[in-house]
Formats: structure tokens, sequence, C-alpha cells
């Protein structure tokens, strides 16, 4: 018995290469110690402003406030006066702004009860 050989011819076909493109990676990325010191910078910047004590039952007492701030890299804390110019950091300013107190006021229904608002305890005033 004689066997047949059957061979194929297989055509070459060529792969495409991808072409990559080379991108230029920024090495003046900051680093954690740099991004930090900038914002500290920006947040012991001074302003002149006036500071204001907005809670009516008791603001012809107050005089003074104690404004913080504090982080991970950095803390500030003064007590500062009220109602007359003063340099402050404008961290502080920031905060003694976010500041919220709750006042009762009349329920505009005319209900005759006392709804809960709540309002801005401090008012600052940038003069710069």
């Amino acid at each position: 018995m004689a066997t047949k050989k059957v061979t194929q011819q297989v055509e070459s076909t060529q792969v495409e290469q991808p072409q990559v493109e080379t991108v230029n990676v920024k090495t003046n990325v900051p680093t954690m110690a740099q991004v930090a010191k900038e914002v500290e910078k920006a947040a012991k910047k001074l302003r002149r402003v006036t500071v204001h004590y907005n809670d009516p039952r008791d603001s012809h007492l107050v005089t003074s406030a104690y404004a913080n701030c504090d982080n991970a890299y950095f803390s500030l804390g003064k007590i500062i006066p009220l109602d007359t110019s003063i340099e402050l950091e404008q961290a502080l300013c920031d905060n003694l702004a976010e500041a919220k107190v709750q006042v009762h006021v009349p329920d505009p229904k005319g209900s005759g009860n006392m709804t809960v608002k709540m309002i801005a305890k401090y008012s600052v005033v940038y003069e710069d």
C-alpha cells in the first residue's frame, strides 16, 4: 500500500506591528510636602477684616471670639476682638464665616410656634 503525502502551502501573512508613541512624563510633580507647604502658605495669608457677632441673644455682651484651624500639617488659633479692624489669617476667616448657630424665630405661618433657623454666627467683612 502506498501512502500519498498531502502538503498544503500556507500563505504567509504579515502581522502589522502596533505603533507605540512615546509620551513625555512630567518629572516635576510636586511632592506631598510641597503641596502641604503651599496650602499652609495660602491659609496663613494675612487679611484685614472686621468680624461681627450675629447671635441676637447675647451679641451685646460678647466682645471677643476664639478662632482656630487645625489639620495634619499646621495649627492656628487666636482669641480675636469683635467689631474692630484686625489682621487675621485666611484659614481663620474661612472658619469664622462657616460657623452656624441656631436661632428660634416665629413661625411664618402664624401658628404661634417657634421654628429653628440656622444663621451665620459671625460676619466677616474684608477690608482689603
